[in-house]
């Protein structure tokens, strides 16, 4: 039985993007308020199943797909989340079927706690008991009922403890109930039965769309008029959608966008590069005002940022 376990400090959000990629999960990340990064993962490996805890201190977007390997349970300990629009609370529980999508907001001070288990032994101990398992192409929160809510959080502290102190003999009895519980919540019959008001429709679905645009194109070359007018609705009926489902306006995230777009630009440091061009390129007409946000942001001022890429 392979077993390994680490502890990761993370100093950007490309550091966390990098993380999640070595398991396979294809994931951006936005920063979408101040904070200090204070991001920190405690990740534990035992055979085909993998824990891991994790801590934000800054809120933030988070989109892409889960691996195609893999089915993962994710809980909220600590803080806020948004899935596909939908509150994360202490009595549900967001599921990942392989390569699904997924589409998340975070708060500030968010602690996870994550169980991945991969695919190919979750089918195997499915067909031990005649489960089959939920597919979708996003990602589900589900509301297993409070005996399975509690009995999963009691199940992650137990396996916490037992490999912090390397105990793999108690392990195998925990690895027994945790993949019990898995298929019992990856039921496709109890997903259909629990599943919460949909993870996806228009509200959602054009929400999702204009963040789609806003990451598919340079600041400058944002057209929002033509945005609305492709999906016949109004401005105004945008800013709705967005704000019920990312917990922040359209104009915010774009104001957002585009500081990371300017510390990109920085970070790769082109020769000759000046903070004002940067400032200038992505939207920002102001420099102090400029410097002011992007220092809120992400705890460095412009140029800071640019004398370390140049070092």
């Amino acid at each position: 039985m392979s077993t390994f376990s680490r502890h990761i400090e993370f100093s950007d959000t490309e550091d966390i993007r990098r993380a999640v990629r070595t398991y396979g999960w294809d994931a951006s990340y936005t920063r979408t308020g101040p904070g200090d990064l204070g991001v920190a993962a405690w990740e534990t490996q035992v055979g085909d199943l993998l824990l891991y805890r994790e801590h934000f201190e800054f809120p933030m977007l988070a989109y892409g797909l889960s691996p195609s390997e893999c089915f993962s349970v994710l809980t909220v300990q600590n803080g806020g989340l948004r899935v596909y629009g939908n509150e994360l609370s202490s009595q549900t529980i967001a599921l990942f079927p392989a390569g699904a999508q997924f589409d998340i907001v975070s708060q500030s001070d968010l602690e996870l706690f994550h169980v991945q288990v991969s695919g190919k032994r979750l089918a195997a101990e499915a067909q031990k008991v005649g489960v089959e398992l939920a597919t979708s192409d996003h990602a589900l929160l589900v509301t297993p009922g409070p005996d399975r809510i509690r009995h999963l959080g009691r199940l992650m502290e137990q396996a916490n403890s037992i490999l912090a102190a390397g105990d793999q003999a108690a392990w195998r009895e925990t690895e027994d109930d945790l993949l019990a519980l898995l298929l019992a919540v990856f039921d496709r019959n109890e997903v259909e039965t629990h599943r919460m008001h949909g993870s996806t429709g228009p509200t959602s679905e054009y929400a999702i769309q204009a963040r789609r645009y806003v990451h598919s194109r340079l600041p400058g070359e944002l057209d929002l008029p033509g945005l609305t007018e492709a999906l016949g609705i109004t401005r105004r009926h945008l800013n709705r959608c967005f704000k019920d489902h990312y917990g922040m306006s359209l104009q915010d995230f774009i104001h957002f966008r585009r500081l990371h777009e300017a510390r990109h630009l920085l970070q790769q440091h082109p020769e000759g590069l000046k903070v004002t061009e940067a400032a200038y390129t992505c939207g920002f007409r102001h420099l102090g005002r400029f410097s002011t946000q992007y220092k809120q942001l992400f705890g460095e001022s412009p140029r800071q940022t640019l004398h370390a890429a140049n070092a």
